[in-house]
């Protein structure tokens, strides 16, 4: 069984004659698209990459990746919202060549517990992951040296105040 499959994105239709000509060469849906395109999915942990042989294809990680990234890069976050744009955004039909997944990230988020967790889906350390350290970490004001667990400048840098 194979994954649901988009449209052509060349394939002529009523709304506009190709969606191609609608996305600009540096428009960054090109790069998603091409980033994506670029990865070995299955490698990387993602599930789903290949298909069960009963039941409703899912639809491609691929996409789901894509169309992530894309709100990722847009300050869209809500699955709901995700999945209003794939019927209105003309980048968004071009990336995901008119697939419109019902709570789209609601899947990929709960299979993959990383992208769910705030970090993203490469790995290295995220904001959120950051600012949980258990160590607190000195930080600076101004000429004085700070830590979160003494928020007084130490008696170092206070003696050059």
């Amino acid at each position: 069984m194979q994954h649901i499959d988009g449209l052509d994105r060349d394939q002529i239709t009523m709304f506009p004659e190709a969606l191609d000509d609608y996305i600009s060469e540096d428009n960054p849906a090109r790069f998603i698209d091409a980033f994506v395109g670029s990865l070995d999915l299955s490698s990387l942990g993602f599930q789903r990459v290949t298909t069960a042989d009963t039941g409703r294809p899912p639809y491609h990680p691929g996409d789901l990746l894509r169309l992530y990234i894309y709100g990722y890069l847009n300050r869209v976050r809500s699955s709901r919202r995700l999945e209003k744009e794939t019927n209105r955004n003309v980048e968004l039909m071009w990336l995901l060549r008119r697939l419109t997944p019902d709570f789209p990230g609601q899947d990929l988020r709960q299979d993959h517990r990383r992208l769910s967790s705030g970090q993203p889906p490469w790995p290295g350390p995220s904001a959120k992951q950051s600012k949980r350290s258990a160590a607190p970490s000195p930080f600076s004001v101004g000429n004085a040296i700070c830590s979160a667990e003494n928020s007084s400048p130490s008696t170092a840098a206070s003696s050059r105040l």
